[in-house]
């Protein structure tokens, strides 16, 4: 028998075991919507899967968005132009006229 080839019944089922890990890890996510690459674990137990996948959404919905704050917002600044009676004298100019 070829070397490569000579792979055993233990090998098999070792194989056979991470791809239903991992299919159902995949299984999970997708139920879950969380990210295959955050579940712990390596075993097949879809049970604790699905709990950590829990724990993990309770975690992100807990976190808080930061509160962004803008202490000037709303007000506008103290702007004072020298040319002020310039544009009120074309601002009442434009206001007259009919369009």
């Amino acid at each position: 028998m070829d070397a490569d080839t000579d792979v055993t019944s233990a090998q098999i089922d070792e194989r056979v075991a991470a791809a239903e890990a991992r299919a159902t890890r995949a299984e999970v996510a997708a139920s879950k919507g969380v990210p295959v690459e955050l579940l712990a674990g390596t075993e097949p137990n879809r049970e604790a899967l699905e709990a950590h996948a829990d724990a993990v959404l309770d975690y992100l919905n807990k976190r808080q968005a930061p509160v962004l704050y803008v202490p000037s917002e709303g007000t506008s600044p103290g702007f004072h132009d020298s040319r002020s009676e310039e544009r009120e004298f074309v601002r009442d100019l434009f206001e007259s006229l009919d369009w």
